[in-house]
């Protein structure tokens, strides 16, 4: 946990690009620009940080200030003091020449019901769009990705066919079923015509 903490706190982390250190840079990046192109190499980190997402909340506050946290497995592995971890992008209703005020950060929750909270980037927002309109544009562009890749992996054989469905061996049980029924149904009329 002290190395996420070290991390998150602002050091360089590109040796390890599951780190919050990276994802908060790419949530910026995402909240800034309002879209994100996953076929970017420099958007390597958010692609992996995000396969690790369980669940994400919105609040929209009364004043207008919006609070979107996504609760995911601990990137640095589970352990028994910290197994999740939430990273926490909020949007106020303070705005500096006219563009809304964000920032991110990591909470740790701890067994006592205490979390440990690290302050990460802040950015400002080049538009009024919704803090959850745009992370469900993200999440969509994220989700067209992943369903490229598996699209490739089924295609290229690469995926471990214990995890996924053998199409060629559910099309071969088809093909072989069609066949068999086909010659009951032979069978059975050459028979009421004798």
């Amino acid at each position: 946990m002290n190395n996420i903490a070290r991390i998150a706190g602002g050091e360089d982390s590109r040796s390890n690009i599951l780190s919050p250190g990276a994802f908060l840079e790419f949530l910026v990046k995402i909240f800034t620009l309002g879209y994100v192109d996953f076929s970017k190499r420099s958007n390597e980190a958010g692609r992996n940080m995000m396969a690790h997402i369980e669940s994400s909340s919105y609040i929209k506050n009364n004043d207008g200030s919006e609070i979107m946290q996504f609760v995911m497995n601990n990137p640095e592995g589970e352990r028994a003091d910290s197994p999740k971890v939430i990273i926490e992008v909020s949007l106020s209703t303070i705005t500096t020449m006219g563009t809304r005020q964000g920032h991110t950060a990591i909470i740790f929750p701890q067994p006592d019901g205490s979390t440990n909270r690290y302050e990460g980037k802040s950015f400002e927002r080049k538009d009024e769009s919704s803090l959850h309109l745009i992370t469900n544009k993200v999440l969509a562009c994220y989700q067209r990705e992943a369903n490229k890749n598996m699209a490739l992996l089924l295609n290229n054989h690469q995926l471990n066919w214990k995890d996924a469905i053998d199409y060629n061996e559910f099309i071969r049980k088809a093909i072989s079923q069609y066949i068999r029924k086909n010659k009951e149904r032979t069978s059975a009329i050459n028979a009421s015509c004798m």
